[in-house]
């Protein structure tokens, strides 16, 4: 429900306006479990900051206190020229007077009674609030949306709430898969030059080891990130290790050749 506090004109009178400047245009109320606060309000841009009033008001101090609990701590900021004009006429009149407001953007109402039958004369006036700076994720407002909202209403919420969440989703997967490079998966951070293909690249030679004709796959593996020799983005097979992988040979055929050897031209033996 709707915030509700009352006191005698009189006093509000003394104890709140008679403390702010007079050309003050606006104030805000911060209600909490026990008080209200009131304050000076200024502009962002405003240059005439030069009186800021701050006065509190114990609920011992009023005759009608009723804060809902989701407000609390919230600023509601209203123009200051009606509430003194308002308060005027119940302090000629000897009348209370009652504020009756909720969270930042709605109206603030000000009576002079809680029971319009009862009262001989009863004044009611209206006045705009500014709109808070989380007034859509407000408790309280989205408490009395879904309360006024029928089930088909809050059912089609739900689901475009849903349909948005996978829009994300799909929108974020096609972003990573456009920003990963070839070759690369989501757990490889490295920076330096990898193969297009995970697969080491390879090609065929036939060598002359010892005058037998041997069919030998080299295959060429990049430096490691540690490797001194190692050019980031460099690929040159000069720098490159080779692999020698022989098949297996015929019997009689020498078995004491090297497996492996640095990227070059090999030595043949000396006739």
């Amino acid at each position: 429900g709707l915030n509700v506090v009352g006191a005698r004109a009189k006093d509000f009178q003394a104890r709140v306006l008679d403390n702010f400047a007079t050309g003050l245009t606006e104030i805000s109320f911060v209600p909490s479990y026990n008080a209200l606060l009131v304050k000076s309000f200024f502009e962002p841009d405003c240059k005439n900051k030069l009186f800021y009033t701050e006065c509190q008001l114990s609920s011992n101090d009023m005759h009608e206190f009723k804060i809902n609990p989701k407000t609390y701590r919230q600023e509601i900021t209203f123009p200051l020229k009606e509430v003194k004009a308002m308060l005027s006429l119940c302090r000629d009149l000897s009348f209370d007077i009652f504020l009756h407001f909720g969270p930042p953007g709605h109206p603030l109402l000000m009576s002079n009674s809680k029971d319009e039958k009862s009262a001989p004369l009863y004044v009611e006036v209206i006045v705009s609030t500014l709109d808070g700076p989380d007034e859509e994720d407000s408790p309280l407002l989205q408490e009395e949306l879904s309360q006024n909202m029928p089930p088909e209403g809050k059912e089609k919420l739900s689901s475009g709430k849903i349909q948005d969440e996978k829009m994300l989703d799909e929108k974020m997967q096609l972003h990573d898969e456009t920003v990963q490079e070839p070759g690369f998966t989501p757990t490889q951070t490295s920076s330096w030059a990898k193969p297009k293909s995970s697969k080491p690249q390879e090609s065929s030679h036939n060598f002359s080891d010892h005058n037998t004709e041997v069919d030998s796959k080299i295959s060429f593996d990049l430096y490691p990130p540690n490797d001194e020799n190692a050019v980031e983005g460099n690929t040159n097979l000069s720098h490159a290790k080779r692999r020698r992988i022989d098949k297996p040979k015929a019997k009689g055929s020498e078995s004491d050749s090297d497996s492996s050897f640095v990227a070059g031209t090999p030595q043949s033996e000396e006739g």
